[in-house]
């Protein structure tokens, strides 16, 4: 291809035009923001007719239904991790605490068994403070096993899922009821050819017969 050509020139600057356009002004820009969840990307059906939707629509094709709120629903159950994600943390939290006043006993006992055994001659506030070490170890350790019931967390209400609906018969598989007349062909016999008839007038018969045309 010969790129002296004035023409190609002015299609690459198009093309780098439009997806400047395209990108917002961000053109090699890699986006990092996260983006919100959706409910893009699944099949949803009204839950009164059972036609299929899209999450577009405000309003059901078929019967009107409004799916504005029914969309909201869908979405915050697609949310529904962040409260899981919590509960976890919050064991988390209560684990480490309740390591946390184990290592402060033990640590107090180890204080209190060096100056009345080995006489360290550490003094009186080595004691004290292995004394002061073993009660708050044992008081973090019984509030990190007494937190769940002092503070109780309701579990979230979980919904039941909705039974699977079926889609929605089209019109071209709808069957013709029985008690419904056939519709007449143009190719059946309509008309029936003309016959001879007799003509009766002042007691005398006699035949008469359609001309043709």
């Amino acid at each position: 291809m010969d790129n002296s050509n004035p023409m190609h020139g002015f299609s690459q600057a198009a093309f780098v035009a439009a997806i400047w356009a395209n990108t917002g002004g961000r053109l090699g820009v890699c986006e990092t923001e996260p983006r919100s969840k959706t409910i893009r990307g699944i099949q949803m059906h009204c839950p009164a007719c059972g036609t299929q939707t899209s999450e577009t629509q405000r309003f059901c094709r078929s019967c009107g239904l409004e799916l504005q709120a029914i969309q909201q629903i869908v979405a915050s159950q697609l949310s529904g991790s962040k409260p899981a994600q919590h509960q976890v943390a919050r064991r988390a939290r209560l684990a480490w605490l309740l390591f946390s006043g184990i290592a402060v006993m033990f640590g107090g006992g180890c204080l209190l068994a060096l100056e009345k055994r080995h006489e360290l001659g550490l003094g009186y506030p080595t004691g004290l403070l292995g004394l002061l070490m073993v009660f708050s170890g044992v008081l973090l350790s019984m509030y990190a096993m007494l937190a769940p019931i002092l503070h109780p967390r309701v579990a979230p209400h979980h919904t039941p899922e909705p039974a699977a609906l079926s889609a929605a018969n089209t019109t071209s598989k709808l069957v013709l009821n029985a008690g419904l007349e056939p519709v007449l062909s143009v190719t059946e016999h309509t008309t029936r050819t003309l016959e001879p008839v007799v003509v009766k007038s002042n007691g005398l018969s006699r035949n008469s017969t359609a001309q043709k045309e």
